[in-house]
Formats: C-alpha cells, structure tokens, sequence
C-alpha cells in the first residue's frame, strides 16, 4: 500500500504593480542508497526520477530538474502560465476554490494562489530518507 505526501507545494504571488510573479515551490526528495554509492532519488508530484554519484549531486540535481521543470512552462511568455497551471492540475495539485482559480490563472488573470498536492510514495521509496527543498523562481512578465 503505498502511503501518502503530504508535499509538494506550488505558490504563485502576482505584482500587479510590476507585472511580475514570484513562484515558490517546496517539495521533498526521497533518496535510498544503492550498492555503487550512489543514490536512486525520487521527487513526488513532479514525478522526477534521477540518480546522484554524492550528497551534493543530489540536492544540486534535485533543485536544478524542478527549476528546469518551471523554466520549460514560464519561458513560454504567452502560454506558459496556461499549461504550467493545467500541468499542475493533471498531477493532482489543488488550490482552495479550485476550479475557479485554475480559470483565472488559464486566463491570465493575476490570482495568488498556492496549490498543494497529496499524492502516493511508490512502495520502493517509502522505507527512504528525504531532504526538504524550497526554490523560487521570479518571472519579469507573464
């Protein structure tokens, strides 16, 4: 049975003055050790799987695939916001009044909002250990 996660989240500040977003997210990173010395990490909700020579290789890989994973989305100035927001959604991310504030970020309309996601941990990484991560990204325009 596979149990549940509580994290990751996924926050969205607008400056309305600016033009801006500021995106916050805070996610955790299971890791099991293997028998070469390295690392099998998993990221729940982001479904990023990757494996790591050293301590350090894994926290820098697991901040730098989730930055990529926004970078992809938010470097579409026209529809990133779109498909990042219907992204999220098809992962299992939720907001309070959900539905209404996924039409509003679809529609481009700034809405702060924070997204969080309960989802399963795969059986081979609930006996892991797991680092706590949290990242911003600050966009100029959306």
């Amino acid at each position: 049975m596979d149990k549940k996660v509580s994290t990751p989240k996924v926050e969205f500040h607008f400056n309305k003055e600016k033009g801006g977003i500021n995106l916050k997210w805070e996610f955790r990173v299971y890791y099991k050790n293997m028998e070469d010395g390295g690392f099998a990490c998993y990221i729940p909700g982001f479904e990023i799987y990757f494996g790591a020579n050293s301590e350090e290789a894994r926290l820098r890989k697991c901040k730098t695939l989730t930055k990529l994973y926004f970078d992809h989305f938010m470097n579409d100035g026209k529809y990133g916001l779109k498909n990042l927001v219907l992204e999220l959604h098809k992962l299992g991310f939720r907001t309070e009044n959900d539905l209404m504030v996924v039409k509003q970020l679809i529609d481009r309309k700034p809405i702060d909002s924070y997204f969080t996601s309960n989802v399963p941990l795969p059986m081979e990484f609930e006996d892991a250990e797991k680092d706590e991560v949290t990242q911003e990204l600050v966009i100029a325009d959306y």
